[in-house]
């Protein structure tokens, strides 16, 4: 582990457990971000996190992804003070919208001092106005501190004995200084494993009970962590978050609030490939061959997968095959291709980067803004079955400079603009990471004929297939790269306007 982390347990004990004498407070059950999100950073308080964000009601993912861009690139040109300091390089924020969610690449301090103040929770518990007023009156800061020594388990010192005399703004104040007591707490922690990692990489290396030696710790330290949160909690937030104009169909923020517009935040998550064993079997679908006649010839099904080897014989149509009278060439390259049931493939793998807030960044037109979209280019050409033209670079560079003007307009991307950049033609799944996707497709649809022999019959043997790629090969380091939620969401959004263009309802 990490020399600057926090074991998760600590981080579940501090966000679900108890953390005020007369009620149980779970902080991560009313919105704001979710336990997983903690748990991801504490594994390594100086690596990034790859996050999914949804924008609060009445707040789209445009202005959200826009907004927040432009937070996170203005926290990061000014100087990173305290323990936070020792994060010296970033990666790229790279914040990038669809429709429903946004996803974005942060370290703990911006969670902390970007992310968070823009949570619907945020605003909802009143932490800006009481920071506000904690600045003014040391009594709440004070009552504060003393909730996070008392939750540490520090019940001897004497803020924390003479703790009923001191004189409480009002109940809503106490009410809502218990709200924020988890995340204080663990803010403090957080801070102080930064600040002391030496101290955190003993209790590691001690032999025995690993739980009681950070219990002792945290025990020892209780009364710093406290002052690290109490300080935290009255540090300025970052001046560009002020900036930020509420929504007309949004609530007038009280003094010192910042509006909404975030909702929730998780993980971007890993994805991964499932495992099959006798599918039909085990869907049944076997029985209900034998039971039902059903043509599924006007359907066409998304395979959100590894992708599809578009032109193999399983997939041939042979409904078109007897029509056109190609049995003779049923076999031939070209057949297999024209005449593919898969009736297009679209690669998701780089979905971040044509969508990415950075290519907004540059003034249009600009050799900066050429050269970030020619990178997009490049890399879209390496997708396997990728065929590139003269033609298509053109036409990638057009649609990739509307894309950054729709950005800067804060509108989500066009699907219509983002299709011919993500399409791949025909192909037989040469460069593919994985034969599951095909696997997948063949259980659901193959109608696989040797002469005149069926070799392996799927669910639906006539149904038409659209190949939705997620799972992406390796990069140029050879290194397997990530399949993220994000790029499966896409994909999804993408059925949808699909289905809207065609007039489904």
């Amino acid at each position: 582990m990490p020399a600057a982390a926090v074991p998760p347990w600590i981080v579940e004990f501090l966000l679900l457990g108890k953390s005020h004498t007369s009620h149980a407070q779970r902080y991560m059950q009313d919105g704001g971000v979710v336990a997983d999100v903690w748990i991801a950073f504490a594994r390594d308080l100086t690596a990034p996190v790859r996050l999914l964000l949804t924008p609060a009601e009445g707040t789209t993912t445009a202005d959200m992804a826009w907004e927040l861009h432009h937070c996170l690139r203005a926290y990061r040109q000014d100087k990173i003070d305290g323990p936070f300091g020792v994060i010296k390089y970033r990666e790229p924020s790279a914040v990038a919208p669809l429709e429903n969610l946004v996803a974005a690449t942060v370290y703990i301090d911006e969670l902390l001092r970007v992310i968070l103040p823009l949570t619907r929770w945020w605003r909802d518990k009143k932490v800006g106005p009481m920071r506000d007023l904690s600045v003014r009156d040391a009594r709440v800061s004070a009552l504060l501190a003393d909730e996070i020594r008392l939750r540490l388990g520090d019940g001897s010192t004497a803020d924390a004995v003479n703790r009923k005399v001191i004189t409480n703004p009002s109940p809503e104040i106490d009410h809502n200084v218990a709200a924020v007591v988890p995340v204080a707490a663990l803010v403090g922690l957080i801070r102080q494993a930064l600040a002391t990692p030496e101290a955190m990489a003993d209790q590691r290396r001690a032999k025995g009970n690993e739980a009681e030696y950070y219990s002792a710790w945290i025990l020892a330290n209780a009364n710093a962590i406290a002052k690290a949160a109490q300080s935290d909690f009255v540090r300025p937030l970052p001046a560009r978050l002020h900036q930020i104009t509420a929504k007309a169909n949004d609530e007038v923020p009280e003094p010192g609030a910042i509006p909404a517009l975030i909702q929730r935040v998780f993980l971007d998550r890993d994805a991964g490939l499932s495992n099959f064993a006798d599918a039909l079997a085990s869907t049944k679908a076997d029985a209900a061959a034998r039971v039902f006649e059903v043509s599924c010839k006007q359907i066409v099904w998304a395979i959100i997968d590894s992708g599809v080897a578009s032109t193999h014989p399983a997939f041939l149509d042979w409904a078109e095959v007897s029509k056109q009278g190609l049995e003779k060439k049923a076999g031939h390259p070209d057949t297999l291709a024209k005449l593919s049931r898969v009736k297009a493939t679209y690669d998701f793998t780089l979905i971040e980067r044509i969508r990415n807030l950075d290519l907004s960044d540059p003034e249009p037109g600009s050799y900066e803004q050429k050269r970030a979209i020619i990178a997009v280019i490049t890399d879209l050409e390496k997708l396997p079955g990728k065929v590139s033209s003269p033609e298509w670079r053109k036409l990638a560079r057009d649609c990739l400079a509307e894309i950054a003007a729709q950005l800067r307009r804060r509108l989500v991307p066009d699907w219509r603009l983002i299709e011919p950049l993500i399409r791949i033609g025909p192909n037989d799944g040469t460069g593919l990471p994985s034969d599951h996707g095909t696997h997948v497709a063949g259980t659901l649809a193959a109608d696989w004929r040797v002469d005149g022999k069926t070799v392996l019959k799927g669910v639906c043997p006539d149904l038409k297939l659209y190949d939705l790629r997620v799972i992406p090969g390796t990069g140029a380091s050879g290194n397997a790269l990530r399949t993220t939620e994000f790029a499966v969401v896409a994909a999804t959004e993408f059925v949808q306007f699909v289905n809207r263009e065609a007039g489904a309802s």
